[in-house]
């Protein structure tokens, strides 16, 4: 019995050694530190048109058994903006184990601008008209620098009067937001004209290019450039290019017998053309454009001057 227990308790010490001896091993072998991301500096300056190896610009990976890890960092996340207009990005490194290396720096843009809303046509609506959202989604695009195309992101609403088509002046509101957290929101005053007015068909309103101008503080948009022809009854007559089907100019602008060319047409318009309501292009802020049109509709004594205003919506940014 006594050969017996030394046995056990033989086999017990050594079992005890060997697990102890296995335990400091795995230790040994076991990675518990981190790789260590640095940054050249903590902050960060780039171009929207940059791509996304700028974000990489003056990082390095060092990991104590995996060595250079530099090629491995990965951007984790960016912020969106702070109240300063700058970004928080977010690097991460994994080493062989599995272990991840985090750093973070200040990220600013040299010529970022916040997402612009754009519409597609005037905010003119006949009485006669289709009441409720239809023909009102439609109207806009939005674009943003750092994202593209915002348009499917643009939400909208609008007065009860437009939705019901009662003649007058009525705010549209559109809105779009980018990842960044930058929001751009425009109350747009819309009008629904007569359609049971006798005279609607014969105004000869401004068309335009663009009916929201973006510019910058201290730099006065071309509003008179961005004058291209008239639409009247319904039709755009678009002196730019070549009318679609359209036999001849409208009397709005060429009198009878008349056969200028479509640029003398349309220099003689934005000449023509009254500007009223002029932006304060010192103070960043949506300013609302009325440009005119009159001419004189028929002949002698049965002539009557028809007048005619398109909105246009300055957005003087910062």
């Amino acid at each position: 019995m006594g050969k017996l227990r030394l046995s056990v308790l033989a086999v017990f010490v050594l079992s005890a050694v060997l697990f102890a001896g296995y335990t400091v091993h795995q230790k040994l072998l076991l990675d518990t530190t981190p790789p260590v991301i640095t940054c050249e500096t903590d902050e960060l300056t780039v171009s929207v048109e940059d791509g996304s190896d700028a974000l990489l610009e003056g990082l390095t990976a060092w990991d104590d058994r995996d060595g250079d890890l530099t090629g491995e960092i990965r951007v984790a996340s960016l912020s969106r903006f702070n109240a300063q207009r700058q970004r928080t990005v977010n690097y991460v490194v994994f080493d062989a184990a599995g272990q991840p290396g985090q750093a973070q720096r200040t990220l600013t843009y040299t010529d970022y601008t916040p997402p612009r809303i754009y519409l597609r046509q005037a905010l003119r609506f006949a009485s006669s008209g289709q009441t409720g959202s239809d023909g009102l989604t439609v109207l806009t695009a939005a674009e943003d620098c750092l994202e593209g195309d915002l348009t499917a992101q643009v939400k909208y609403s609008a007065e009860d009067g437009l939705y019901y088509r009662e003649i007058g002046t009525h705010t549209y509101t559109l809105q779009v937001s980018n990842s960044a957290g930058d929001t751009r929101s425009l109350a747009l005053p819309a009008d629904v004209v007569d359609s049971a007015d006798s005279t609607e068909r014969l105004r000869a309103y401004p068309l335009l290019s663009e009916y929201i101008l973006y510019t910058q503080k201290g730099q006065p948009a071309d509003i008179l450039g961005d004058v291209i022809g008239v639409e009247q009854s319904g039709t755009q007559y678009d002196l730019t290019k070549p009318f679609n089907g359209v036999a001849s100019y409208p009397s709005a602008l060429v009198a009878s017998g008349e056969a200028p060319d479509s640029a003398q047409v349309l220099a003689r318009l934005r000449q023509s053309v009254t500007v009223t309501g002029e932006p304060d292009y010192t103070a960043p802020g949506l300013y609302t454009v009325q440009v005119g049109y009159r001419y004189l509709s028929g002949t002698g004594t049965a002539a009557q001057a028809v007048e005619a205003e398109t909105k246009l919506y300055v957005v003087v940014e910062e």
